[in-house]
């Protein structure tokens, strides 16, 4: 196993508008804040979720909840390039009582989400240095 530190992280907040569309938009506003790269931990409740999941053969299967759901984790990498790898667990109420999912997501609409990222890598001070201040972006 290798332990490494970083120098210079942050964390940032986000809080998605209803109707954003997940993980998409969690990709394009941490590149707006020059993060390259870190680890997002969020809740918040979704609707039209697709995760991709393990069945008991063992294969990849895609799995639909047309909502709304409760988001109880979200948690993983994101990174500027390539689809980012979050685990969810999602909790649907029924007329039997609670239903558990689990997978990684690969879509969602937010009704309601918040998310903590704490910046990953010594690259984050060089990525933050090329965005430009908040008023030059609008």
């Amino acid at each position: 196993m290798k332990a490494t530190t970083t120098a210079g992280s942050r964390t940032v907040h986000l809080h998605a508008a209803e109707g954003d569309a997940l993980p998409t938009a969690l990709v394009t506003a941490l590149k707006d804040v020059g993060v390259a790269r870190g680890w997002l931990r969020g809740v918040g409740v979704v609707g039209d979720v697709v995760l991709r999941a393990i069945d008991a053969e063992g294969s990849f299967v895609e799995r639909r909840i047309a909502g709304p759901a409760q988001l109880t984790a979200l948690e993983g990498v994101v990174e500027d390039r390539g689809a980012p790898a979050l685990s969810a667990t999602i909790a649907v109420e029924g007329a039997s009582g609670a239903t558990t999912h689990v997978g990684t997501l690969t879509g969602a609409r937010a009704f309601a989400f918040d998310a903590m990222v704490i910046e990953l890598g010594d690259a984050a001070p060089a990525a933050r240095a090329a965005v430009p201040p908040a008023a030059e972006r609008k």
